[in-house]
């Protein structure tokens, strides 16, 4: 009998861009749903859209919104806190859940 081979399982790594991804794809309005995709990919993916949701802290969170307001495109403020709301979504979105 030939032995078998041991298959190590797939483990997924969530970053911030693809749970952001995963999130925007459950909205069912258009143009929030391209809103949404715009902030992610002008905003948070060139800031934080790459790293591990688990290793995302308050400090990333308190940077992206620091950025996003001293651009002229933020001057309200309304972006960035849609993003930091955004972004913890994100993070929340991406813990286990107690079964």
């Amino acid at each position: 009998m030939a032995s078998r081979k041991r298959v190590d399982p797939v483990v997924e790594v969530l970053t911030v861009d693809r749970v952001a991804d995963r999130l925007r794809e459950r909205v069912a309005i258009e143009s929030y749903r391209e809103n949404c995709e715009s902030m992610q990919r002008v905003y948070m993916l060139p800031a934080i859209g790459t790293r591990k949701v688990a290793a995302v802290t308050t400090e990333d969170d308190e940077r992206l919104a620091s950025r996003m307001l001293a651009s002229v495109e933020a001057l309200l403020g309304t972006t960035a806190r849609a993003a930091s709301t955004k972004l913890v979504a994100i993070t929340l979105h991406s813990r286990p859940t107690d079964a």
